[in-house]
């Protein structure tokens, strides 16, 4: 079968924004032992557009993607003040139902993270209810993979392990994998790290894809990246928002004297 060729040009599909904040942010902070980590954050989401969140190593990123989804709930000392919002509804409040959240707002890591099972039970891992029949399986799981460009690699070994596919593969397969529970929002964290150059951008050009479906939350450390595929540009430093917007804004004309020194040396002096 012929590997996924990704499109070199990264084209952006012309999605179509309702302009509704899917996800509002309005003074959220985090403390994890008393450390403040998140300090006041208040941005919106637009749906069906890619957003990505920059800045420098221990400012905040990964923290603000995994308390969207609650991930951190249960990391001792962890406490969240101020208004988090996904589709209108407050994430921390107590009627939250934390693993519902996580089935309309998906997870991909930095690491592809595969099971060790068969690629068809990776799939539908999230799934409720998984079919027993292999061929009912082999037919649900279609779709996702052909959403990340892997039916044609993997069709005739569904049923071998997961860990047996390269690296590049692999993280396609975790998008699969998120794609396969229907999520309104998919984040991704730093999800080409580890990835080869090739690899790096098969993810991209999937990502630019997706988008037009799906709202995308990503973070980088890579600043070409961003330039190439994000809509809008939210740039983060020690906790803190220091500028966002559109990418062309961001880019071209920065508003703030530290997002123009680290787009151009990524030093942060904040």
């Amino acid at each position: 079968m012929k590997p996924f060729k990704p499109n070199l040009k990264l084209v952006h599909p012309k999605p179509q924004p309702t302009g509704r904040g899917l996800v509002e942010a309005n003074g959220f902070s985090v403390s994890i032992d008393k450390t403040l980590l998140l300090k006041g954050l208040s941005f919106q989401l637009v749906e069906k557009q890619l957003t990505c969140i920059i800045g420098p190593s221990g400012s905040g990123k990964s923290t603000l993607l995994r308390s969207l989804n609650r991930i951190n709930d249960n990391i001792p000392g962890f406490s969240a003040t101020g208004q988090l919002f996904y589709a209108g509804e407050n994430i921390y409040s107590p009627e939250m139902n934390p693993v519902e959240l996580r089935r309309k707002i998906g997870m991909v890591f930095q690491k592809p993270c595969v099971f060790p099972q068969s690629i068809v039970d990776n799939v539908l891992f999230g799934l409720q209810k998984r079919p027993r029949c292999k061929k009912d399986r082999a037919h649900l799981s279609m779709q996702p993979l052909k959403d990340v460009h892997l039916w044609d690699e993997v069709a005739h070994r569904l049923h071998d392990r997961a860990d047996t596919l390269s690296i590049g593969q692999q993280q396609r397969l975790c998008i699969a994998r998120t794609l396969a529970i229907q999520p309104d929002l998919i984040m991704l964290d730093e999800p080409t790290s580890s990835l080869d150059p090739l690899s790096t951008l098969a993810i991209e050009s999937l990502l630019m894809e997706l988008k037009v479906r799906h709202n995308i939350l990503l973070v980088t450390h890579n600043i070409q990246q961003a330039r190439r595929i994000a809509d809008n540009i939210i740039f983060l430093c020690d906790g803190q928002i220091v500028e966002q917007g559109r990418k062309e804004d961001i880019f071209t004309h920065p508003k703030k004297t530290q997002t123009r020194n680290y787009l151009d040396n990524q030093l942060c002096d904040c």
